[in-house]
């Protein structure tokens, strides 16, 4: 173990695996393994998106998860409860230990698997099999490729989100008001707050903040071409409307990866590169984002209306842990280039 001279720790040597694993198990399958890396969203205690949502990677939470109408996403996993809203695309299987609640005129490509009951609206279409501990009771016009009430569906055993990076922060402040330029260097700062209208320019390599708060309409340039930009706050990070990014040289989103140790919220209209993780609170993202990356959290994750989310988890490190849960038990790890 080195810790570095802010403070923070790097675990250099893993000594068992090196992606965060959960099996699921299920009806006449052996167990199969899921990376964090597969979620573009995961809540610790739930997920709540809102209506016309798309994403091309997994949703997953070790509670409740609510995904409103006219969604368009892949497979939906959970401990708790599912809630879908009407007209949506479910391009996989939807897996919970809970309930199960479609809307009307929802269509799964997978299976359904509830550890309660299944219940639907009218024309609900299930390529694959309803299984469900319980009873299975859908709206008329529905349809499935096979009906087991009473049956034995898959079961989701949860993910032991990461250890926390260990980092601080406490250097400087630096407050702007409206309309100001900032190209600011990686290091330790203190509180970054900045008014509405701000130019901000983030480089490659390593930022640390007490807090983040920024006002609507921030025009942020990161700049990629030195390498992997990371963030971490030991607040609240906090971001207006109309985040408006522009990338460097570099890969994308899958170089940029945020972590903070309160709530991170970005407001509506955010063109939004990165991967968020907040492993002490929940995650915000306002309506009409347009965002790259992925986001995870130990508390809730919310998203609002009209959002779409491409994938595209961090690199070459997942950014923090090493785990690995068998079932109920698990033995954790973790490795993070400080």
């Amino acid at each position: 173990m080195i810790t570095g001279a802010n403070g923070g720790t790097k675990l250099i040597t893993a000594t068992l695996i090196a992606v965060a694993i959960v099996f699921v198990s299920g009806l006449g399958q052996s167990a199969w393994a899921l990376s964090i890396t597969d979620f573009s969203v995961f809540g610790g205690t739930e997920v709540f998106i809102h209506d016309t949502f798309r994403t091309d990677g997994l949703i997953g939470t070790n509670g409740d998860a609510t995904v409103l109408g006219n969604a368009d996403v892949k497979s939906i996993y959970g401990i708790g409860k599912f809630t879908g809203g009407t007209s949506s695309e479910i391009d996989g299987k939807i897996v919970f230990n809970g309930s199960v609640s479609l809307g009307g005129n929802t269509h799964v490509t997978g299976d359904v698997n509830s550890g309660g009951n299944i219940t639907g609206g009218v024309n609900v279409t299930i390529d694959g099999s309803a299984i469900a501990t319980g009873t299975i009771t859908l709206g008329g016009g529905s349809t499935t490729g096979g009906s087991f009430p009473g049956g034995t569906p898959e079961t989701f055993g949860g993910i032991v989100l990461p250890a926390a990076t260990v980092f601080s922060a406490g250097g400087t402040d630096i407050t702007k008001g409206n309309g100001q330029t900032t190209d600011l260097a990686p290091g330790v700062h203190g509180d970054l707050k900045l008014g509405a209208n701000n130019f901000l320019t983030l480089h490659a390599g390593d930022y640390y903040f007490d807090s983040i708060s920024i006002g609507n309409s921030l025009d942020l340039t990161l700049n990629l071409s030195g390498g992997l930009l990371n963030v971490y706050v030991v607040g609240d990070a906090s971001i207006g409307t109309l985040l408006q990014t522009i990338l460097g040289v570099g890969d994308g989103a899958s170089q940029i990866y945020w972590e903070t140790h309160g709530n991170f919220s970005v407001l509506g209209g955010a063109d939004w590169y990165g991967t968020v993780y907040a492993p002490s609170g929940d995650i915000f993202v306002g309506s009409n984002g347009e965002l790259y990356g992925a986001f995870w959290a130990s508390g809730q994750v919310e998203i609002e209306d009209n959002c779409i989310l491409t994938h595209q988890p961090p690199i070459p490190e997942p950014g923090m842990m090493l785990l690995v849960a068998f079932g109920a038990g698990a033995a954790a790890l973790r490795r993070r280039k400080l």
